[in-house]
C-alpha cells in the first residue's frame, strides 16, 4: 500500500516537473482569485469595524454606555482568543514563522481550522484598535487558501509548497496593492527558494489577488485611503475646506497635538520634521521651526492663526 502510494506520488511530481508554464499560470489564477476574496473581505472587515469602534469613542454624549459595551466587547475577543487558540495553536502570533517552517516540512497546518479561526479572531482583534496589524494574518490566510487549493486539485507534495507560497504572496499583494512586494517577500523571506515552477504560479497569484483588491476597494493608496477617512465627513454647512500649511511658532513648540484645542472641523494632517514628512496623530510632539498642514474651513483660518502663531 505504501509502495502504491509512492508510486502516485513519484508520477504526480513528474507531472508537475513537466507542466507547462500555462499550467503554472492557470494554478496562479486559481490562488490568486480564492486568496483575494479571502483578505480583501478580511481587510474590508477590519476597516468597517474599525470605524464602528471609532464611532463609539467619538460619542461623547453616550460615553459612559458605550466604554461599558466596549469593556464587554474586548472581554469577548479575550475569551474567544483563549478558546480559539486552545483549539488551534497554530493561529498564534503573526503565522508567518507557521508559513515557513510549513514550506520547510517542519510542521503542516490544518488549513480549514487555521482558515476560519485566524480569520474570524484576526478580524475581530485588528478591528477592534489592538496593537495589530494585518499583515502576517493576510499572509498566513493566503498561504493556508493556498493549501486549501492544493489539497483540492490532489496536487503532490513540492506543488503543494508551491502553491502555499503562491498563496502567501497573494495575501501580501491583496492586503496592501503591492503584488511585487508580496512576490519579493515570499522570496526573501519566506519560501528561500527560486524556481520556474515557483515564480511563474506566485506572480500570477499576486497579481490576480491584487486586481481583486483593487475591484473591491478601487485605485487610492491604503495609507492614503485611511488618511481620507480621517478628514471631517460633514464640511458644506461650514463652508469650503482648504490645505494649508503653518510653521509651528514658539507659541505652540513642545506641545503635543492633544493639547492645542483646536477647533473640531480642524485637521493637522502631516508635520514636516528634519526635512522628513510624517503623519500627526494625538500624540505626536510639535517642534519649533517644523511645518505642519491643516485641513480647515477657510472661515476658520484668522482664528486658527490666532491660536496657533
Amino acid at each position: 500500500m505504501e509502495e502504491q502510494s509512492e508510486i502516485v506520488r513519484s508520477k504526480k511530481e513528474f507531472a508537475f516537473a513537466s507542466s507547462t508554464i500555462l499550467s503554472q499560470v492557470g494554478r496562479g489564477i486559481i490562488v490568486g482569485l480564492v486568496v483575494g476574496i479571502i483578505v480583501g473581505s478580511f481587510r474590508f472587515l477590519i476597516e468597517k469595524g474599525f470605524h464602528l469602534i471609532q464611532g463609539l469613542y467619538q460619542d461623547q454624549g453616550h460615553l459612559v454606555r458605550n466604554l461599558f459595551v466596549l469593556v464587554l466587547f474586548y472581554i469577548l475577543i479575550c475569551w474567544l482568543s483563549a478558546k480559539l487558540t486552545r483549539s488551534e495553536k497554530d493561529i498564534k502570533g503573526s503565522g508567518i514563522p507557521q508559513v515557513e517552517a510549513e514550506l520547510k516540512g517542519l510542521m503542516s497546518l490544518n488549513w480549514w481550522g487555521v482558515l476560519w479561526k485566524k480569520y474570524v479572531l484576526g478580524m475581530l482583534a485588528i478591528a477592534s484598535g489592538l496593537m495589530l496589524g494585518r499583515e502576517g494574518p493576510s499572509i498566513q490566510l493566503g498561504a493556508v487558501g493556498g493549501k486549501g487549493i492544493a489539497k483540492w486539485l490532489k496536487s503532490s507534495p513540492v506543488e503543494e509548497r508551491s502553491l502555499i507560497a503562491s498563496g502567501a504572496a497573494a495575501g501580501l499583494a491583496a492586503a496592501f496593492n503591492a503584488p511585487i512586494a508580496g512576490l519579493l517577500f515570499v522570496v526573501e523571506e519566506v519560501y528561500h527558494h527560486f524556481s520556474r515552477f515557483f515564480w511563474v504560479s506566485t506572480l500570477a497569484a499576486s497579481i490576480v489577488a491584487n486586481f481583486v483588491s483593487l475591484l473591491m476597494f478601487g485605485l487610492t493608496p491604503v495609507y492614503e485611503a485611511m488618511l481620507e477617512k480621517m478628514l471631517p465627513e460633514e464640511v458644506s454647512s461650514e463652508g469650503e475646506v482648504t490645505l494649508i500649511e503653518i510653521p509651528v511658532s514658539d507659541k505652540i513648540a513642545g506641545k503635543q497635538v492633544h493639547e492645542l484645542n483646536l477647533p473640531h472641523n480642524v485637521l493637522i494632517t502631516t508635520q514636516v520634521h528634519n526635512g522628513k514628512s510624517q503623519t500627526v496623530n494625538g500624540s505626536t510632539r510639535m517642534y519649533l521651526g517644523d511645518m505642519i498642514h491643516l485641513v480647515i474651513p477657510k472661515s476658520e483660518i484668522g482664528k486658527v492663526k490666532d491660536l496657533l502663531l
